[in-house]
């Protein structure tokens, strides 16, 4: 009896495992090595380290069209909004000027710093690549 009972509770649990992370499990059941961390990495950054990147950036799509992209610091993180969107992503920190945008993996940028300021970025995707360029700062009247 207590055999069947633990079991049941291995089918459970291997069940329940195959619900929440069910390409980790198939891995592990098919013996292709340890499980993978999927979850994007958030490493902190200064507020000093998130200006780096803060401004607008002309961008380029892989089909040509054109537009612009702002970075912004909201609330302690940094957030990205295209022209033609009126949702901001929270941009996640991997390390070595490298964000991937909050709930899109495939989405990476990374940005190319010059003297202590992000210049341009690249995100390569599947059907190419969108360039993004710094639009120079204006000069402010005193």
């Amino acid at each position: 009896m207590i055999a069947k009972l633990r079991f049941l509770f291995c089918c459970a649990l291997l069940l329940l495992v195959g619900l929440v992370c069910p390409a980790t499990a198939y891995a592990q059941v098919q013996g292709q090595g340890e499980a993978r961390d999927t979850a994007a990495k958030d490493l902190p950054l200064t507020a000093e380290q998130r200006q780096v990147y803060v401004g607008t950036y002309t961008t380029e799509l892989p089909n040509g069209v054109k537009g612009t992209m702002r970075i912004f610091e909201e609330l302690g993180a940094l957030r990205l909004r295209p022209s033609d969107e009126d949702d901001a992503r929270r941009l996640l920190y991997q390390g070595n000027h490298t964000f991937m945008a909050e709930k899109t993996p495939d989405f990476v940028l990374t940005f190319t710093v010059v003297n202590n300021k992000a210049m341009t970025f690249k995100v390569r995707k599947e059907d190419g690549e969108i360039t993004g360029a710094r639009v120079p700062e204006m000069p402010t009247s005193r």
